[in-house]
């Protein structure tokens, strides 16, 4: 003969234990009230074991779809509010390419009015120096004076120019282009397109690079998009850190072989917590402020290097500073 409350045991404990482990829509704690519930109310009914089994079961049954849909209706909650983050940050990243774009566009606009002063300053230059030569214009310290003021403007134009080509360079949209990149040289390229900020914020980039000529297989515009991206979040995490001065960023090969080049971005910054290293690498992760960061860059950069063929790795003690160490393909150079 069965014994009903056996039976109900089985029951509970089956809904139970696939509620609160196979789908969690239960907490383990919730299972020792359940069997204390069922006790109490097995005495307190005075009822037939067969009548409490029947009922008891409907109200258990009962419990856990109340207990489910608040879960659900709470997970729903929450994927809006994510929904939403995530709409935002998309509406952010569609604006910085856009902004992307125009920048691009600017600096072409911008080159053409630097050329024309460029010759015009060449121009006023060379009929200088036919007065000076046919004696219409004398040696004098306000000749002098004008004569270093060319140069300072000759100067400047050329960063200028320097500048915008930089900025071309880097939005033009071209298809990948494999190569042998030589460090020696790329590197400081980068370097000096965010060495202004950097010393302006009282920061202080360094490059340890390997004496001997050192090759990696790369796209060298991707690269590039890599290692701006790494010294922008370095630069940022060192201000929030140390505010305007005190701040050290290095960039280092710290291994090369025939086949890899390992690099070494490192910052002495805020540092990263070990729950959010966990996710650092994922789209739309930011520790940044909200309309700060899109929490597109190191996800784009974790998949560019991935596409190279290398890897890309994160170290980091929260208060200290953080560590990316890129592994490229070795150029055949």
């Amino acid at each position: 003969m069965n014994d009903p409350i056996k039976d109900l045991k089985e029951d509970v404990g089956q809904v139970v234990n696939k509620e609160s482990v196979n789908d969690g829509q239960m907490e383990p704690a919730a299972r020792p009230a359940l069997w204390k519930l069922f006790g109490a109310a097995f005495v307190l009914s005075g009822c037939s074991p067969s009548f409490y089994y029947h009922a008891a079961r409907r109200r258990l049954i009962t419990a856990v779809a109340f207990y489910t849909t608040n879960r659900i209706v709470r997970r729903m909650e929450q994927m809006d509010k994510d929904k939403d983050q995530l709409g935002q940050q998309l509406i952010r990243a569609s604006r910085l390419a856009e902004l992307g774009e125009m920048a691009a566009g600017f600096a072409h606009e911008i080159n053409n009015p630097l050329q024309i002063i460029k010759n015009e300053q060449t121009l006023i230059e060379m009929l200088t120096a036919e007065l000076k030569q046919n004696g219409e214009l004398k040696a004098s310290e306000n000749l002098t004076d004008i004569e270093d003021s060319f140069k300072q403007i000759n100067l400047q134009i050329s960063r200028c120019a320097q500048i915008t080509q930089a900025i071309l360079k880097f939005g033009r949209k071209t298809e990948s282009v494999w190569q042998d990149v030589e460090l020696q040289s790329f590197m400081p390229e980068v370097v000096a397109m965010v060495s202004k900020k950097a010393s302006v914020n009282g920061i202080a980039i360094t490059q340890h690079l390997s004496d001997r000529s050192v090759h990696v297989h790369v796209d060298p515009s991707q690269l590039q998009q890599v290692f701006l991206n790494l010294f922008n979040n370095a630069i940022d995490a060192v201000i929030e850190r140390h505010g305007g001065g005190g701040g050290e960023i290095s960039v280092e090969t710290v291994s090369t072989n025939n086949s890899s080049v390992s690099i070494q971005v490192r910052d002495n910054g805020c540092g990263i917590s070990p729950e959010n290293l966990k996710k650092i690498f994922s789209p739309f992760f930011t520790t940044k402020p909200v309309g700060k960061g899109t929490g597109l860059g190191l996800s784009v950069c974790f998949g560019i290097i991935n596409n190279m063929g290398g890897s890309m790795q994160v170290s980091s003690d929260l208060g200290s500073g953080t560590t990316f160490t890129l592994t490229l393909p070795a150029g055949k150079s």
